[in-house]
């Protein structure tokens, strides 16, 4: 059983325009970062990151760059009942502490001159 991946995320971003207000996209780009977070293939925090940046590029064209930043969190599988008695089902133990944080920014492709 694999671990499960928890943390705290925290998303900047500035705008091609400076006329753009960010209330307008707040709510659709949080809705963007938690259905690519839940339904992502998770091969990594960088891979998972990456893949939030390119969808809200993909999906909102005055944003300019994409700064994610997510404090990893262990939460690591455990079995309270019996040792030795194969794979716990759905019971993690949370970390103390962060493990790292993992920052990744993300520039759309400018048109050449």
């Amino acid at each position: 059983m694999q671990g499960l991946l928890a943390g705290t995320l925290n998303a900047r971003w500035t705008y091609v325009n400076p006329e753009v207000t960010f209330g307008a996209y707040r709510e659709g780009v949080r809705g963007a970062i938690l259905e690519t977070f839940a339904l992502h293939a998770a091969r990594s925090v960088q891979y998972t990151l990456y893949a939030i940046a390119d969808v809200m590029l993909a999906t909102y064209e005055d944003i300019r760059d994409v700064t994610l930043a997510m404090e990893e969190r262990p939460f690591l599988p455990v079995d309270p009942f019996a040792p030795g008695d194969g794979e716990p089902e759905g019971v993690f133990l949370a970390g103390e502490a962060p493990l790292r944080t993992v920052e990744v920014t993300v520039e759309r492709d400018r048109d050449p001159l």
